[in-house]
């Protein structure tokens, strides 16, 4: 597949709304789509989401306010991309100063906003303090690359990180400790999002020239989410959806890769 003519949903809220990132061309920018419902695929309303001035906007996920995260370039962005957030009209940008990138990937219920920046020599993961002030996230078993890429209402964080050995790892940090998620027998685990009730999705390969797998992870155990005829899946968040009838589901938002 092009990755310069795709659309690819990172996040999905409990209302039937889905966050994607468009990219046509060189010029990026990001949007929501409605669902008619949450069982809906296809027939979807867009609503564009560009930072004032900028050459390419990211939209990577909301809560159930509707306050969307992510990060865009240009538009007097002091670094090669700084985060935003959006809420009722309003976007606001920040950086975590005196870094070279930052990017946000999600914000919680509680409005905890979580992501990754770059500096000389690495990445490290971030929890957003206001201000321009970020707590750094690094996994103690990481050689200079952590990404911070989920979190819930409870502060649990989930990313993944690179080892000493150039592989990935999930991991999971709450209450100043980090946890190793790796799915047994995969050489290569990355954790994407987790949802109110702990459960963790992200992709799992031999390899990192994959193919891909996405799974949910509950209590040590890794199953498997394969999108049918798709060469690489990629479980990208979670989230209740709230159906017409009333019942609520897990959704799970993937991207796939032909």
């Amino acid at each position: 597949m092009n990755r310069d003519s795709m659309f690819v949903p990172v996040s999905i809220n409990p209302y039937g709304f889905v966050f994607l990132l468009g990219r046509l061309s060189v010029a990026a920018f990001a949007f929501v789509a409605a669902a008619a419902s949450a069982c809906a695929q296809t027939d979807y309303a867009f609503k564009p989401l560009n930072f004032p001035g900028a050459s390419a906007t990211f939209a990577y996920a909301s809560n159930d306010s509707g306050e969307v995260v992510g990060f865009y370039t240009g538009g007097g962005c002091p670094q090669s991309s700084c985060a935003f957030t959006y809420s009722k009209g309003t976007y606001t940008s920040f950086e975590c100063v005196l870094e070279n990138a930052t990017d946000a990937f999600d914000i919680s219920n509680t409005g905890e906003v979580v992501g990754a920046y770059s500096y000389y020599g690495g990445v490290a993961g971030f929890i957003y303090e206001g201000d321009n002030s970020c707590s750094s996230l690094g996994d103690p078993s990481a050689n200079s690359f952590t990404e911070a890429f989920g979190v819930n209402s409870k502060g649990e964080i989930v990313g993944f990180y690179i080892d000493f050995s150039g592989n990935y790892n999930g991991f999971l940090y709450y209450n100043g400790t980090y946890r190793t998620i790796d799915c047994p027998g995969e050489a290569e685990t990355q954790a994407f999002g987790i949802g109110e009730d702990g459960v963790i999705v992200g992709t799992y390969a031999n390899s990192t020239d994959g193919p891909w797998t996405g799974f949910s992870y509950k209590n040590g155990i890794c199953s498997p989410i394969s999108y049918p005829g798709a060469a690489s899946t990629y479980a990208a968040g979670i989230r209740v959806a709230r159906l017409q009838a009333g019942t609520r589901t897990p959704a799970v938002s993937i991207t796939v890769s032909s």
